[in-house]
């Protein structure tokens, strides 16, 4: 009897690599859930289909799931009840701005582009922005949806800079396009997570844990030697912008041991720390909120 797939909710990007191989090779179906991609074009859309139970699964930053369970962003008629159940990545995140922008001192008085104004990787922009000395009334950031909408419209000219995450930071520079500097404590951030509704986890425990052990054995077999090859075709086939030698560059980015996706599939604590340490800083919310325990729960991992 066939399975009804898995309905997974992502944005469309190179992390995605892990899914992507197992529904190429098979892993996810021969674990018993063969899953279906849902793309989603902002945070609101992507949340909105969990707590409707459109999709089952969301992989997306953490911090949707903490600006969600805390009230910070609202969809009407739901209730939060999200939990993280895999570490996905560290966010892959780089500034690119726009060509004849030279530095930071470039974006005063220009547009620049997030996800959502108060969800996604908003924070880590203010941060940057600040920690190179551009306080927010300087600049105007707006939301423009997710990574592949925002290197659009950035190289279409509508704004000076964008967080982008792989392998469009790579297709942005191609562009002629620049990385501004700045950004490499984001090696301690937790980006992606994959996480679900905490009622539908307590009835589907088997699914959750066969989904993680399908998404292990898929990074398993990415990181093999002999497969290098099939898994930069497949961000090819993804990301139709990319030639062989940029395919390359992507997969060596999205998989170098200890910055690239989490072997282990746990989410780093310390990550989530930094997480919300952002939204306690720049979202403005009247509680401060320390515990990166609150939003996981690590019950569903394989054994290493």
């Amino acid at each position: 009897m066939a399975i009804d797939p898995l309905r997974v909710a992502v944005f469309d990007g190179g992390w995605n690599l892990p899914l992507w191989a197992g529904i190429d090779q098979g892993f996810f179906a021969s674990h018993g859930v063969p899953i279906e991609l849902h793309y989603v074009g902002g945070s609101a859309e992507l949340v909105e289909g969990l707590l409707r139970d459109e999709v089952r699964i969301a992989i997306a930053g953490i911090d949707n799931l903490v600006a969600y369970q805390e009230g910070h962003a609202r969809i009407p008629g739901t209730r939060p009840d999200l939990v993280a159940f895999l570490g996905g990545d560290r966010g892959f995140l780089s500034l690119v701005a726009a060509p004849g922008i030279q530095g930071y001192d470039d974006l005063r008085g220009r547009t620049l582009s997030v996800d959502a104004l108060s969800t996604g990787f908003a924070f880590v922009l203010r941060e940057l922005l600040a920690t190179h000395g551009i306080p927010a009334h300087e600049v105007e950031i707006v939301p423009a949806g997710g990574t592949s909408q925002r290197y659009a419209a950035l190289l279409a000219g509508r704004h000076a800079a964008t967080l982008l995450r792989t392998p469009y930071e790579l297709l942005a520079q191609e562009a002629g396009c620049r990385i501004l500097p700045g950004a490499a404590w984001l090696d301690g951030y937790m980006g992606s997570a994959a996480f679900c509704r905490r009622a539908w986890a307590a009835t589907s425990s088997d699914t959750l844990r066969a989904f993680a052990r399908a998404y292990r054995t898929s990074l398993d077999w990415l990181v093999l030697p002999d497969t290098g090859p099939r898994a930069a075709a497949l961000l090819r086939e993804h990301a139709r912008d990319l030639d062989p030698a940029l395919s390359e560059r992507a997969r060596d980015v999205l998989l170098a041991p200890g910055t690239g996706l989490i072997r282990d599939l746990r989410p780093v604590m310390a990550g989530i720390a930094t997480v919300l340490a952002l939204r306690n800083r720049h979202a403005g919310q009247a509680v401060a909120l320390r515990d990166p325990a609150r939003y996981v729960d690590l019950g569903y991992l394989p054994e290493i």
